[in-house]
């Protein structure tokens, strides 16, 4: 079973076990998918975390991406990434921004 939580500015994601410890070679507080950061004067923070299996042992994480630019306005986007049943994060960063400006909806890929 996976878990996904926003730890400040960080979104986390914990894989538990059936007696509700981490499983074997996950950290105990979680691994970090995501956390704010400052790009051409946008400061970007995380927020809204969902996660959904993959089916094969490893989930997909979604968040929606807010943008602060200074003295313009907000500006958003939707991310994701694929984590494998090991704790490898296979995909974040620019290549997986999913929505461009986003719409104003929280993303869950739970949601169908």
């Amino acid at each position: 079973m996976y878990a996904t939580w926003l730890d400040g500015s960080d979104v986390v994601v914990q894989r538990v076990g059936f007696g509700g410890a981490p499983s074997p070679g996950w950290p105990s507080a979680g691994l970090t998918v995501a956390t704010s950061r400052s790009e051409n004067y946008r400061y970007w923070y995380p927020e809204s975390p969902g996660i959904v299996s993959d089916g094969f042992g490893g989930a997909l994480v979604t968040w929606r991406e807010r943008a602060y630019v200074p003295k313009y306005e907000w500006d958003e986007e939707i991310r994701a990434a694929h984590i494998l049943g090991g704790g490898t994060i296979v995909g974040v960063g620019d290549d997986l921004a999913l929505v461009t400006p986003a719409l104003a909806l929280a993303p869950n890929p739970s949601a169908g």
